[in-house]
């Protein structure tokens, strides 16, 4: 008998491997539609340089909406490294924040503002606690992406 509930036991494990898998195929196309609608509303000209508006046809960059597409970007590119474009748009990102206008979305104390002025020339003043966590995990993909300690240093 136990040997019985044991093949039994391994049979539906694999059945829920494929249907994991199938899932997660899914997830993953559903997530590449996502950043790729996200990438459309990237702030490339004018005076940011960069980052997402909290809605579309906004004209300055929303800390939490361009955390979450750098995560989702740099997660995506570490998940098929093949993906050059992905991970091209992950180091554009990145590079907006580390030396770009993102730099100014974080305030000297390390806490991240919650968006730019109109006009791109300084931080909103907000600082709000769900801003300060989705960077992390985006510069921990690019570290492991890239092999570079200055992404968690960043952070």
């Amino acid at each position: 008998m136990m040997r019985l509930g044991l093949v039994c036991s391994i049979s539906r494990f694999k059945i829920t491997t494929t249907i994991m898998a199938s899932t997660l195929a899914q997830r993953g196309t559903i997530a590449v539609e996502i950043q790729q609608g996200l990438q459309k509303t990237w702030l490339s000209s004018g005076g940011c340089g960069g980052g997402v508006p909290q809605l579309s046809g906004g004209t300055a960059p929303n800390t939490i909406t361009t955390h979450l597409y750098f995560s989702l970007t740099a997660a995506l590119a570490l998940y098929k490294p093949s993906d050059t474009d992905m991970v091209s748009t992950a180091h554009t990102i990145a590079d907006w924040y580390l030396t770009g206008k993102g730099l100014t979305l974080r305030d000297k104390d390390g806490l991240w503002f919650d968006g730019q002025s109109a006009d791109c020339t300084g931080p909103d003043g907000h600082k709000w606690t769900y801003n300060q966590g989705p960077i992390l995990s985006a510069l921990g993909w690019m570290t492991v992406l890239t092999g570079d300690k200055k992404y968690v240093n960043f952070g």
